[in-house]
């Protein structure tokens, strides 16, 4: 946990620590003594595994979108369009979009399509390694992990959903470039709520791959497959804690 919090207080995110398997701050004033500090982030690992914390908006330079899959957010995810960029797989088997904080305010937002948040300015998402409430882990997803380029924060494209009836539903629509892993991500995710293998959902979106334009390599569907394997299937919403808009 320290030395992940260190790697990402080196790129100027802001870290703070947050309670074991939890999403509350560990530290008395929360998201406000978020730090790129090296001696302040070894004291607060020094002893204790925490969990971490990234602070969100210009301070780190950071938006992130959470789909939240006990509220709809992966269903939810084929009504945005969505740049690929560097992507969390979180510990409620939901995903987390980390974009590059466009230079004005980004207000954190709930809701803006059923199960899917926005962290900017003012919020905080918990980070890899740590783990969930429900026992999961936080994982960088391995074809976007935290070394991907950050996209451009994409407002306009949240802003405009596009309407799912003009699309074709979820039969047969094609997948255009840029959309792709977005797309299959969240299909792999479903699938593996309902307790589907890594390889059962490999041979899935190789189906689905046939629709992308144009379709990934056949090692790209293997590690989305593999990285969404690594969840538990099954796991329980746990309640949102109210310090700082915590994801």
């Amino acid at each position: 946990m320290r030395d992940a919090a260190l790697r990402y207080a080196s790129r100027g995110w802001h870290v703070l620590p947050i309670i074991e398997r939890g999403k509350t701050p560990a530290n008395p004033h929360g998201l406000l003594e978020a730090t790129t500090d090296t001696k302040q982030i070894e004291a607060w690992w020094a002893h204790v595994p925490y969990n971490i914390a990234i602070r969100t908006g210009a301070v780190s330079g950071i938006v992130v979108v959470d789909a939240d899959a006990a509220h709809g957010g992966m269903e939810s995810l084929s009504e945005l369009t969505l740049p690929e960029t560097t992507t969390v797989l979180t510990g409620g088997g939901g995903l987390h979009y980390y974009y590059a904080h466009p230079g004005y305010e980004v207000r954190n937002a709930v809701g803006i399509q059923p199960g899917i948040d926005i962290r900017g300015d003012g919020g905080y998402v918990v980070a890899p390694p740590s783990i969930h409430p429900g026992g999961g882990p936080y994982l960088w997803e391995v074809l976007h992990d935290d070394n991907y380029p950050l996209a451009i924060f994409p407002k306009l494209s949240l802003a405009a959903p596009k309407n799912r009836s003009d699309q074709g539903g979820a039969t047969g629509a094609q997948i255009p470039h840029g959309q792709r892993n977005t797309e299959l991500a969240s299909l792999a995710g479903a699938m593996r709520r309902r307790g589907m293998l890594a390889e059962e959902i490999f041979e899935a979106l190789r189906a689905v791959n046939a629709r992308c334009l144009p379709p990934l390599g056949e090692r790209e569907l293997q590690m989305i497959a593999s990285s969404v394997g690594r969840y538990v299937p099954a796991v329980k919403p746990i309640p949102r804690g109210s310090r700082g808009f915590p994801i």
